[in-house]
């Protein structure tokens, strides 16, 4: 008895998840490229990316962005998570943004950096209103 009521609140988990649409992405790539008067260079890059319709009039989603760059002895990577949030009706669209920056270098430094941000658009006239709000913060850890 026991596990039909963990395989039912599972199924109950999953089904409420995947009731309303659902997406997901991915992709990457691999570049190798070299002349004869620069040194080889390898690039490879991988993002993720989904979306969840919350209501007919809600969404959520995010991303993983990350990437790395290799030129002989020297390399940079980087890293951007996000996420947002929208809900929308026929007066108005609201959105909430939170972004996520990491960018490591063969030196030992490190850049990061991070943006919240929220735009509320509407239509008066034919014309675009947006009210838009955003905070960003950037610091940067040297060499150790």
């Amino acid at each position: 008895m026991r596990y039909f009521f963990f395989f039912f609140f599972i199924w109950n988990y999953i089904s409420m998840f995947f009731s309303f649409a659902f997406a997901i992405n991915f992709s990457s790539y691999w570049d190798f490229s070299k002349t004869s008067e620069t040194p080889l260079r390898k690039a490879q890059g991988y993002f993720f990316s989904f979306s969840k319709d919350l209501t007919s009039r809600m969404n959520f989603g995010g991303s993983i962005n990350y990437s790395k760059t290799e030129i002989e002895d020297t390399w940079r990577e980087n890293l951007f998570p996000s996420l947002y949030y929208s809900i929308f009706n026929d007066l108005f669209t609201y959105s909430l943004n939170y972004s996520y920056r990491i960018n490591n270098l063969d030196t030992g430094e490190n850049f990061s950096g991070s943006i919240l941000s929220q735009n509320l658009t509407t239509t008066y006239k034919k014309f675009n209103i947006n009210l838009y709000w955003n905070k960003n913060k950037n610091w940067s850890r040297g060499l150790k």
